[in-house]
Formats: C-alpha cells, sequence, structure tokens
C-alpha cells in the first residue's frame, strides 16, 4: 500500500449521505430477511461509505472489507488510513478483524 489517506467525498459529489445509503441497503436487507450484509467488493464499500482512496493503482478505492448489520455499518481497514471525520454510523475497525467477526456471527464466506 502507498500509505496515502483515505478520504471523504463532498455530498455534492455523492448525491447521497452515508446514513440515506446505508437506509436503503437496510430497507433491502429487512425485505430479504438478511440481518447481515458483508461486503468484500473495493467499489461498493467505497460508494456506499462515500470514501476514496489510493490503495489500488488506476482505481480510486482503498483496502477494506465492510459488515453491514440493522443496526450497525463496519468498516475493516487500516485504521491509520481512515479520515478523522467519518460520519458517527460508521464503526472502524481493524482490517485483519473481518474474517473473525464472520466467524463469530457464524457466517461463512463463499468459495
Amino acid at each position: 500500500s502507498s500509505g496515502q489517506a483515505i478520504f471523504s467525498l463532498d455530498i455534492a459529489m455523492t448525491g447521497a449521505t452515508v446514513e440515506e445509503k446505508l437506509a436503503a441497503v437496510r430497507k433491502v436487507m429487512i425485505e430479504k430477511n438478511a440481518q447481515y450484509l458483508p461486503i468484500t467488493k473495493l467499489d461498493q464499500i467505497a460508494w456506499l461509505f462515500n470514501l476514496r482512496g489510493h490503495d489500488v493503482p488506476y482505481n480510486p478505492v482503498f483496502i477494506a472489507y465492510a459488515l453491514i448489520s440493522l443496526q450497525d455499518a463496519l468498516l475493516f481497514t487500516d485504521k491509520a488510513k481512515a479520515p478523522q471525520n467519518l460520519p458517527a454510523c460508521i464503526q472502524l475497525q481493524p482490517y485483519e478483524a473481518f474474517s473473525n467477526m464472520l466467524s463469530f456471527l457464524g457466517i461463512h464466506r463463499a468459495g
């Protein structure tokens, strides 16, 4: 990784706040009777949290996982790179904690 920070995008660029995007995701989760939504695609994580980074050449993404529940939005990434001004709805977790969290919740990774 390049050591460059993850940064937040302004609402003018994203069209919706993180809270609004999470509300839309949770509406679908309730419809589908899903308690948890693990997200592993970097572009989806960047979109959902209105964040961008420099971890992948030629892509404005950063190395991360996410886990959305009906109450919480966990972002697993390099805490040292994360912005200080994250929305309160995002709970920052160490990148390495993702697989343990899935195991703890009884969620099995596909593949």
